[in-house]
């Protein structure tokens, strides 16, 4: 029983340390993007998410966009238009409340 505790515990000790490693480089990460982004905007340029499968309802071929845009690719049709779109950003501010009225 005492070494069932003790390779539990370990697993937790170890567990935790990797969860707190990737923490700690996440978070390094997440510095150096808003560290590009607000150099880009210095420069008047904005970046925005490019989804492939914006649109497309066959799942295969959402598939097929999704892995040849994760290598970095463009994906553009037979008249050189750009397949997908580009994700809106979200716009931080006062959401929107459902508000029913219960009184019926």
């Amino acid at each position: 029983m005492h070494d069932l505790w003790i390779v539990a515990g370990t697993l937790v000790v170890s567990w935790t340390g990797d969860r707190a490693l990737k923490w700690w480089l996440r978070r390094d990460q997440v510095a150096q993007l808003h560290a590009a982004h607000a150099l880009l905007a210095r420069h008047g340029l904005d970046a925005h998410r490019y989804v492939p499968g914006l649109g497309v309802r066959d799942p295969a071929m959402h598939g097929a966009l999704d892995r040849v845009a994760s290598s970095g690719m463009l994906i553009i049709d037979r008249e050189g238009r750009l397949v997908g779109g580009l994700m809106p950003k979200l716009v931080k501010g006062p959401h929107l409340r459902l508000v029913v009225d219960n009184t019926q």
